[in-house]
């Protein structure tokens, strides 16, 4: 046996510089990783609302505050594309949620429908073509309001 097979040092290279090099890659691509977190959180939602329908709701109203949060200026773009398209597929999935949610969907539809990203505006469009879906449910909710 020479000096290598029997576990001297340097039989075995450092692999801590290409980590390092793999990770800067990484990071290089242009994932950001609190963007990612919450897309997979979105396609979770979704999933999970189109799996249990109305029975959903109590689980939305619990969501749906943190969901909002990510609506904000302080927030990306991209952040609040994921919300308007997760909570479109949630009002399709779960219609039981659709009434209370509807005015502040909506806000949140008016507040970015001046944006020029197209991604946005693809999710605003779907998201009014669920609320037209569901009008027949918003109109007799509200004109119970004025009897």
């Amino acid at each position: 046996m020479g000096a290598d097979e029997a576990g001297e040092p340097g039989e075995f290279e450092d692999d801590s510089d290409d980590a390092e090099a793999e990770s800067e890659d990484d990071g290089d691509d242009g994932i950001n990783h609190d963007e990612l977190i919450l897309g997979n959180t979105t396609d979770v939602i979704l999933y999970l609302a189109r799996a249990f329908g109305n029975t959903f709701a109590p689980y939305f109203e619990q969501l749906q505050p943190e969901l909002a949060a990510y609506c904000t200026e302080a927030h990306p773009k991209s952040d609040r594309q994921m919300i308007i398209g997760c909570v479109g597929e949630v009002f399709a999935a779960c219609d039981a949620v659709v009434a209370k949610h509807y005015q502040w969907f909506c806000q949140l539809l008016t507040a970015n429908s001046g944006s020029k990203d197209s991604k946005i505006n693809r999710n605003i469009a779907y998201a009014i073509g669920i609320l037209a879906e569901h009008a027949q449910l918003l109109f007799s909710q509200n004109t119970q309001d004025f009897v």
